[in-house]
């Protein structure tokens, strides 16, 4: 597996997809202006809004898209499964790129708020709220990462075609909005809703359905990944 996720990322040098979606995501939250009159909880929480539950969930699914998609255009998916590569070590070593990218742009989002809190605040601020910021951003990435699961297995359902596993990736983060006019119960149910709900201040969920919703929206989405790659006909 290793050696196909190294295999993975030397396909990806020079790749100006990967560097225009890495770009914006770090570019953005570093210009956009925040109203500065909230605390520092309540200004990362603003910049979130924009990058972390709307804008990286977006650029994430042009990141696996390019990456299954490209080996279906260029035919290369048929020289590669010649190869003594298994089909679920191939789609894993996609699938494991994916998630380091998108840790790295959640880390160097990280790191962008913290500079900026400095720099608009004090570097007291930032000390006293660290673990909170820390904690708000990780579990926002790590969670968006799951509930968009099902983007990996559009991409593998479409193939060549693109723009179906873009226009999910649009409607799950625009349902996640949807979602701050739900509460309860109903708002923990749909995944998309559970994100955004587990990382608002205050936000009405029950936490442990919500939790379960999430992870069983990951296993149901990378789980037909695998399996309709396993049974594809190339």
């Amino acid at each position: 597996m290793l050696r196909a996720i190294v295999a993975e990322q030397m396909k990806l040098k020079g790749n100006r997809l990967l560097f225009l979606c890495s770009a914006i995501a770090l570019t953005l939250p570093a210009i956009l202006v925040v109203n500065v009159e909230a605390d520092a909880i309540g200004w990362v929480y603003r910049l979130q809004f924009l990058c972390q539950f709307f804008l990286y969930p977006i650029l994430s699914s042009f990141v696996i898209t390019f990456l299954i998609q490209k080996e279906y255009a260029d035919q290369t998916i048929i020289n590669s499964l010649t190869a003594p590569v298994a089909r679920m070590t191939f789609l894993g070593a996609k699938l494991a790129v994916w998630l380091i990218w998108y840790l790295l742009i959640t880390f160097g989002f990280w790191v962008i708020v913290s500079v900026r809190i400095t720099l608009v605040f004090d570097v007291e601020t930032l000390l006293e709220s660290w673990g909170t910021i820390t904690a708000m951003i990780l579990k926002t990435g790590i969670l968006y990462f799951c509930a968009m699961s099902p983007i990996a297995w559009i991409a593998v359902m479409q193939r060549k075609m693109f723009y179906l596993s873009l226009l999910a990736a649009f409607l799950m983060s625009s349902a996640g909005f949807a979602g701050l006019l739900t509460h309860g119960m109903m708002g923990s149910i749909v995944p998309w809703f559970a994100v955004m709900l587990l990382n608002m201040p205050n936000g009405d969920v029950v936490a442990s359905v919500a939790y379960a919703s999430i992870g069983t929206c990951s296993a149901v989405g990378f789980g037909l990944a695998a399996c309709s790659f396993q049974m594809q006909e190339l």
